[in-house]
């Protein structure tokens, strides 16, 4: 009879152990998979190292509140030229942003394609949480700078990546006349990488590899990444999933249909397809609903991809 008992006991003792090793194997793969634990290929910048790099020409934007900005070489960038001269960049886009976070305390932004940190700033003065993506290294070290001068190294959290499709290695490709812009096209093998020069590169991610890095549950989406916009969607289900995203910012300006391959054109009506049926309206910035989405060829640069939690699931 003991001997019967403790074989029974010893018996319970395994099954109960194996089952809570399969049950913490389970429990880590779910970590992995859905919890957003950073990913490999994420460059986090160091903010509140200390500023070290050159001098830079900063400036204060015309924004309530007043946000100081540093520029990129003013005859080489037209985004730092209108800076200078008005004060301002996108002020109709900047201000609707505003008026949102005025309205929510809670809501953080996510800036894709940060650039010298417009949205970034002004959102991080207004004491919300910002996770600023920023593939050109020209344009990080401006930001790091400016959120040193600012006192706001807690507000702001900066990935020197790009967004895209696949993962790997891009090329940055910034245009002379406006070298605060760079577009980081698709991966390139090794063989095509100079590793003499590490800023002409950067690592492509997926959107839904930065959600470890918010520091929020929800926020805007602001996109703007030189007519690569559509190419942000293609791996966002975890970060919709996880993040109440209620408005996507998006510069439609650089997704010229008349120079785009037609997969590139599927791509964007994809992507339109994809938010439509996560009960985004796309509307331009007064507010206005846009046309039908096979029409989006005919939308204005900005659009403003508005949730309207009613259509969620419906085309």
């Amino acid at each position: 009879m003991n001997i019967k008992m403790f074989v029974t006991r010893r018996s319970y003792r395994v099954r109960l152990y194996y089952f809570l090793v399969v049950l913490g194997l389970f429990g880590a793969l779910y970590f992995l998979l859905f919890s957003g634990y950073p990913c490999s290929g994420c460059e986090l910048y160091r903010l509140k190292r200390k500023v070290t790099h050159g001098q830079y020409d900063c400036t204060l934007m015309d924004f309530n509140p007043e946000t100081l900005i540093c520029l990129q070489p003013l005859k080489r960038d037209r985004l730092s030229q209108h800076i200078h001269n008005d004060g301002v960049w996108e002020p109709h886009m900047v201000r609707r942003m505003q008026g949102w976070l005025r309205g929510d305390p809670s809501l953080g932004l996510i800036d894709v394609g940060a650039n010298i940190g417009v949205y970034t700033l002004v959102a991080a003065h207004m004491g919300h949480q910002v996770l600023a993506i920023e593939p050109n290294m020209e344009n990080v070290l401006r930001m790091h700078r400016t959120v040193s001068l600012g006192g706001l190294e807690d507000k702001i959290t900066l990935l020197r990546n790009a967004i895209g499709e696949e993962r790997g290695v891009g090329r940055l490709i910034v245009p002379h006349s406006s070298i605060a812009y760079a577009a980081v096209g698709h991966p390139i093998t090794s063989a095509q990488t100079d590793t003499s020069d590490k800023w002409k590169f950067a690592n492509i991610i997926f959107m839904d590899d930065v959600l470890g890095y918010c520091k929020f549950k929800r926020a805007i989406l602001k996109i703007d990444i030189a007519g690569y916009d559509h190419h942000v969607m293609t791996h966002a289900d975890l970060l919709f999933r996880k993040i109440d995203i209620p408005y996507i910012m998006m510069e439609f300006g650089n997704i010229k249909p008349d120079y785009m391959k037609h997969d590139e054109k599927q791509k964007v009506g994809h992507m339109i397809a994809y938010l439509h049926h996560r009960g985004y309206v796309p509307k331009d910035v007064n507010g206005v609903a846009l046309n039908h989405p096979a029409h989006w060829d005919k939308w204005p640069d900005h659009v403003i991809f508005e949730l309207d939690r009613r259509r969620v699931g419906a085309w």
